[in-house]
């Protein structure tokens, strides 16, 4: 959430000014009664007397929206403006920062703003082309992105790594972990720096509700049923058997986030570059042709989210950030965040593939030693088997949409820490972001809220 209040000031000397105008969020505040008076009955202040008035409102804005609270990421800006009679002008800015913002200064990040991510692609300039149409490969390929970049998720403004980045490893639980992301309530979430095994993510393939990382009723004709989070899927099983095993004594460190499995239905058609027309219409019920989403997202329009659309697909230990059905706050990338880390791409139509050649180029999740990572993302269902998403690591690193759900594939877990818990290092994997500090409160105080 952005809330802007814009101030305009005139100067009628070198001491004194008068107050013009001031706007304000009336929706969301109610002006104090002082503030109302100062408009309406002084007229004319000293430099030093508008200066205590401007930041006396500064802090009594940031104290409601806070005591109220708004939003857990809200970001106050106020731009104020003092304009002399000769035209000169002096301007101020005062922000509050969001959670995000204040993790992302206290790892000592900064946000890449001289390039621009292009999905399309793959990042930084030494990758491999291969053009569909030709069969012909070019080299150094990429959009020259090396850093963190910023993009909204479900809580505000995330800063994500993008590229062959050094500086985003984090040693957690005796082993080492990547950043992936600084989630938009300052909580960090963390990719496993190698496999953990392999898994199929359901044994059962013939339903579109074997899609879901929990799952509803096989066979029903409604969709609510259908994607129900009722039944565990094979890989939840065996992420939350390694999470006890492994980080059940860390759990204090650990933060609820959202893991999303998006299972929007996305109807449309279009011309494989392989296998010609093919269109999608079903609803995601049964057996019936039907593409999710993330599927187009990922391989057509090349437009990833961090946003998830449905709240049934939020999957979450408590109820007050998804919908708590979670029994341990573990998960897996989904193709956008593999996407949006910077790995290699494919497009359906052009027959286009970017990937990478080695580890020393690639972005920093490539895994030279292992074949194929499970994502969180459904991509459909055709020809009466379901699919989901994964990446082709060792054969380049882009993401791949044909995998059968029984498939035994690689699993990298994913879980996000307490924006506290980082207290040393510098990031590198010769000295990581070490977790630490004092413990909290427990992640979920209930079964049905936080």
């Amino acid at each position: 959430m952005l809330i802007s209040v814009n101030s305009a000031f005139l100067i009628k000397s070198s001491s004194i000014i008068l107050i013009e105008k001031v706007l304000l969020p009336i929706l969301l505040i109610e002006v104090p009664q002082w503030y109302t008076l100062v408009l309406s009955k002084i007229k004319y202040l000293s430099w030093n007397e508008s200066l205590y008035l401007i930041v006396k409102l500064l802090y009594w804005l940031l104290y409601l929206f806070i005591s109220k609270g708004v939003s857990n990421d809200l970001v106050l800006t106020i731009n104020v403006t003092f304009t002399s009679t000769q035209g000169d002008q002096i301007k101020g800015r005062f922000k509050q920062e969001s959670e995000a913002d204040i993790t992302l200064k206290s790892l000592g990040l900064s946000v890449d703003k001289d390039h621009t991510p292009n999905f399309a692609m793959i990042s930084g300039n030494n990758g491999v082309k291969y053009d569909g149409a030709t069969g012909e490969q070019t080299q150094n390929q990429g959009d020259g992105t090396n850093g963190v970049y910023e993009y909204t998720d479900d809580l505000g403004t995330s800063y994500y790594f993008r590229g062959a980045v050094q500086n985003n490893y984090v040693e957690f639980g005796g082993t080492l972990w990547r950043i992936v992301r600084i989630n938009g309530n300052g909580t960090i979430r963390i990719a496993l720096n190698q496999s953990i095994g392999t898994s199929a993510f359901n044994e059962n393939y013939n339903d579109n509700a074997y899609v879901g990382y929990m799952y509803g009723t096989p066979g029903s004709s409604a969709y609510a049923e259908t994607h129900s989070n009722t039944n565990n899927s094979t890989i939840k099983t065996y992420l939350d058997t390694w999470y006890q095993a492994n980080l059940l004594q860390y759990e204090d460190k650990i933060a609820d986030a959202i893991y999303c499995n998006d299972r929007t239905i996305a109807k449309f058609t279009y011309i494989d570059f392989d296998e010609g027309e093919k269109t999608f219409s079903g609803n995601g019920v049964g057996t019936e042709v039907t593409a999710y989403a993330g599927y187009k997202r990922t391989f057509i329009d090349h437009t990833p989210s961090l946003v998830c659309t449905n709240s049934n697909d939020k999957f979450t230990v408590c109820s007050s950030l998804g919908n708590g059905v979670l029994s341990h706050p573990i998960g897996l990338l989904t193709l956008d965040e593999y996407n949006m880390a910077g790995s290699g791409t494919l497009d359906l139509i052009s027959g286009n593939v970017y990937f990478y050649t080695n580890d020393v180029d690639a972005f920093y999740l490539y895994d030279a030693n292992s074949d194929e990572y499970w994502s969180m993302t459904p991509v459909h269902n055709y020809i009466d088997e379901a699919y989901i998403g994964t990446i082709l690591s060792s054969d380049g690193s882009y993401p791949f949409y044909n995998t059968r759900l029984f498939s035994n594939d690689e699993v990298r877990p994913v879980v996000s820490l307490k924006s506290s818990s980082i207290t040393g290092g510098n990031g590198t994997s010769t000295d990581p972001f070490v977790v630490g500090g004092t413990n909290d409160t427990e992640i979920c105080l209930n079964g049905n809220g936080c």
